[in-house]
């Protein structure tokens, strides 16, 4: 018998439970109650999730009336789930299973979930969430506190604020690329606003004062505004700078003259980018202070949007980008391709691409757009997604590419390069009356607000932990042992699931 979206939705919350504590044969989960509030689901619906997956051996009930994990899912052949087991040797032994808590616990931090200021859930929560016993919890957190990563609170645990050591006498420069349209202002990578947010928001509770300069491009170099003042700014030797955070859309050229000028001073640079992060790196001597953030330029958020597919049994997806000259668009696919092919699904992603950068996209969308909508990258988006584009080539090559997809009755599902391209989708597949979810379920990237307004279902690329992170880098108090190894660092996101996207199941 068929579950209802409920109960469906209920499993793939438990299953996704289970993968992302790393819960083994035997780990606890969360009481019923406490699964229901944390799913948002009734009681009864995830009784009857629960009910399901006892039947398929995936859970058990344990002596004292507690819910265990009895073994891992189904191998892909099962069409309830298509995620294979994990190797009897990926499992800790007891010996190592503090490590392993520790480890997930410092991940969980460094990406958010438990953010800065926030204090840690109850031991007895925290032994649920890892499928720890109190012991082996006890050490964990002990070692968690001895690093700093986490600080004594009541009878619990907090992950502190950055609290400055001079009392606001340290400040953060934050320099961006000016905006197109407002020279007082930076241009942003894809949901920046949210990164923009968090780094007031910390710099502020840590009393620590944030400066933001936008750098604009001149005939003898480039000139540079404190956007907060609306006054020229220049760059110096100032004590009281802690260090640098520089955010570079896309294009790194545009920023390369700033960034060398900053490294005389010695301070630590974080480096924001969308653009290729060993273009950045090689710019800095080995010994330098330098971490570049990467975001979306790697393949794991798309193998993790591959996940998530193959777990609502779409076993054939089209991914669809008229930005595939951009090397964050290649790698979004190539992590689509990569997880499909070690599930057991070779040629199950069929690649629908133009091949522009997002620079050569704004040149075309410039010459065939009215030129006040060609003033600003926001204003381009505004526009295509208007009806008065629809006679235009670019938008109708983007069209051709949605065509393509549709003729294609295998794909169950479309993978967009970003939010921009799924709106347009939503558009066509409405235009050709086809429903989604019913006919063809849509995910994309960036998790903007476009993507909200719209109900897509899309990868959310964690701006507000990158955030933290960078300040943490700057301050010289990195909380994580991932931000003192390698220069290049890119956090684990996660997908907001809207209404774009059904189980197969």
């Amino acid at each position: 018998m068929r579950p209802s979206h409920a109960v469906a939705g209920a499993e793939e919350f438990l299953l996704e439970t289970i993968r992302n504590h790393s819960l083994s044969a035997g780990g606890r989960l969360p009481t019923l109650d406490r699964l229901s509030k944390l799913s948002g689901l009734s009681r009864v619906t995830v009784s009857k999730a629960v009910n399901r997956l006892k039947q398929q051996g995936v859970l058990t009930s344990r002596r004292g009336g507690f819910i265990a994990v009895a073994g891992v899912p189904h191998e892909p052949d099962d069409r309830s789930n298509y995620t294979k087991s994990a190797p009897a040797s990926a499992v800790p032994p007891r010996a190592r299973r503090g490590h392993h808590v520790q480890a997930a616990l410092e991940k969980d931090i460094l990406r958010g979930r438990f953010a800065p200021g926030t204090q840690l859930p109850s031991r007895k929560e925290l032994t649920y969430l890892y499928g720890a016993s109190y012991p082996t919890l006890k050490k964990a957190l002990s070692a968690v506190c001895r690093e700093g990563i986490i600080r004594p609170y009541h009878r619990g645990f907090v992950v502190p604020t950055l609290d400055s050591p001079q009392h606001g006498s340290l400040k953060v420069v934050l320099l961006g690329q000016a905006h197109e349209e407002r020279k007082e202002a930076v241009r942003l990578i894809a949901g920046g606003e949210e990164l923009l947010r968090t780094l007031e928001r910390g710099c502020a509770q840590s009393r620590i004062a944030l400066e933001m300069v936008a750098h604009s491009r001149v005939d003898n170099g480039y000139s540079l505004t404190d956007c907060y003042r609306a006054k020229p700014y220049s760059l110096r030797d100032d004590p009281s700078v802690a260090g640098f955070i520089v955010i570079v859309p896309y294009d790194e050229t545009e920023s390369t003259p700033v960034l060398r000028d900053v490294y005389p001073f010695a301070k630590p640079v974080a480096v924001v980018t969308n653009g290729a992060p060993r273009f950045i790196t090689r710019l800095f001597p080995a010994r330098f202070p330098l971490r570049v953030f990467s975001v979306g330029v790697s393949q794991d958020a798309g193998m993790k949007v591959a996940q998530y597919c193959l777990n609502r049994a779409h076993a054939r997806v089209a991914y669809v980008s008229p930005f595939h000259g951009s090397d964050w668009s290649v790698q979004r696919c190539a992590g689509l391709v990569s997880l499909y092919e070690k599930a057991g699904f070779p040629n199950a992603v069929r690649a629908y691409t133009l091949p522009f950068s997002v620079s050569e996209f704004t040149r075309r969308c410039a010459g065939e757009f009215p030129p006040f909508f060609c003033r600003n990258w926001d204003l381009t988006q505004e526009y295509l997604l208007s009806p008065d584009s629809s006679a235009t080539r670019i938008r109708r090559s983007i069209d051709d590419l949605f065509k393509q997809a549709l003729t294609d009755a295998g794909c169950t599902a479309w993978v967009t390069a970003n939010d921009l391209v799924a709106s347009l989708a939503l558009d066509y597949l409405g235009r050709c009356g086809r429903r989604v979810p019913d006919i063809v379920s849509l995910v994309s990237f960036d998790d903007s607000r476009r993507a909200l307004r719209k109900q897509i279902t899309s990868y959310n690329f964690n701006l507000s932990a990158l955030a933290h992170a960078c300040l943490e880098f700057v301050l010289g108090r990195p909380r994580a042992s991932s931000l003192k190894g390698s220069r290049v660092i890119s956090l684990e996101g996660m997908i907001v699931r809207r209404g774009s996207m059904r189980s197969l199941h």
